[in-house]
């Protein structure tokens, strides 16, 4: 700016130069204060305040699952998952659902491969392998989603979520499942 002066007209000139100067001080004075300003440490100081910035948050669904897992941890259930992509006995035959059964057909079931792998249906996928692997008594829950062949809108979607949770042992009555659920229900 200080070089551009001499392209003004004479009377121009000497009201610019004052301007100039004014702010050419007030910057100095600013890069004085800068430098003598708390705001500059040194590089070790610098490293050991250093603090990452913290993004994002759970999801609610993550949140109670989350809180879920806990409460049937704390009543001694194991937990539990499966695979998403899920066979024809495990969604459908081991829980006795017939052939002819309309859950089965294309409008309500995502097959991969026709008629033997499909999207998982249900949780209680999980459960049938558990009851093909395992020897009672046990107690498991079994979290995760499903999928149904939905038209998405704003109140369904083809994925959502299931929690499902079995106890087998001898002695337990129907008086253990609502205990059970009336704890989980004053826990949520």
């Amino acid at each position: 700016l200080f070089s551009q002066i001499s392209q003004l007209l004479p009377e121009e000139r000497q009201e610019k130069g004052k301007q100039l100067n004014q702010y050419k001080l007030e910057i100095q004075k600013l890069l004085a204060q800068a430098q003598k300003s708390p705001l500059k440490t040194d590089q070790k100081k610098a490293k050991n305040t250093y603090q990452l910035a913290k993004f994002g948050h759970e999801h609610p669904i993550t949140i109670t699952q989350n809180k879920l897992n806990d409460l049937f941890r704390e009543l001694n259930f194991s937990l539990y998952e499966g695979p998403e992509i899920e066979t024809d006995e495990f969604c459908f035959e081991r829980l006795n659902v017939p052939k002819n059964h309309p859950s089965r057909e294309l409008q309500d079931s995502i097959y991969i491969k026709e008629p033997e792998l499909l999207l998982r249906t249900q949780t209680s996928s999980i459960e049938a392998r558990l009851l093909s692997d395992q020897k009672p008594p046990f107690k498991a829950s079994f979290p995760g989603r499903v999928y149904r062949n939905e038209k998405v809108n704003k109140s369904n979607h083809f994925v959502f979520h299931q929690y499902q949770a079995v106890a087998v042992d001898k002695n337990l009555s129907l008086k253990d499942l609502i205990g059970t659920l009336d704890y989980l229900f004053k826990n949520m």
